[in-house]
């Protein structure tokens, strides 16, 4: 199934990961609510990661599939061309009001909840500061910056992982996994 988003133009195929689709199933907006199997899900508009960006949730089981919005101790990028940080912000604070006990599920990284990140998450502290502040409402690009320092580290120990032959590390680390 293939879910619209808003912002991006109904003629527009999206592409993600190299895949090209024809166009969406289903068209959502915010506020909408999808059911899937027993679970209803409420789309929640969030943009600032990119134009388009949606989350999933379900008021009633607790759970936020939260994308690229929010992750464990960090937040999506900033730092494209698309990326818009203002909108960030209030997205940010807008799933900050969920309860405490709301299950995250990003799109990137471990599971957390709502009330942990806002203890540990110094970036959604400070979008839940200018939120509501809105002289100043925009997020440094430093998330963005961080992930990308990250995600380069990530090749670089995979490339090196796969270019040594070490098969008892290999076999220990795939067990312990």
């Amino acid at each position: 199934m293939m879910i619209y988003i808003p912002g991006m133009d109904r003629e527009t195929p999206a592409v993600t990961y190299c895949f090209v689709f024809s166009g969406p199933d289903v068209f959502v907006k915010d506020g909408d609510f999808i059911k899937v199997g027993d679970l209803s899900f409420q789309v929640l508009f969030t943009p600032g990661h990119c134009p388009g960006h949606c989350v999933f949730y379900s008021a009633q089981q607790g759970l936020l599939f939260a994308g690229d919005l929010v992750f464990d101790r960090n937040v999506g990028r900033t730092d494209f061309a698309y990326c818009d940080p203002a909108a960030m912000t209030r997205s940010l604070a807008r799933v900050a009001e969920l309860p405490p006990r709301t299950m995250v599920f990003p799109g990137h990284m471990n599971p957390t909840t709502i009330g942990e990140q806002l203890r540990v998450n110094s970036f959604l502290r400070q979008a839940v500061r200018e939120a509501s502040n809105p002289a100043k409402v925009a997020l440094p690009p430093f998330p963005g910056l961080f992930l990308l320092t990250m995600a380069l580290a990530g090749l670089l120990a995979y490339r090196w992982w796969f270019a040594k032959p070490v098969p008892a590390v290999r076999q220990f680390w795939s067990r312990s996994g």
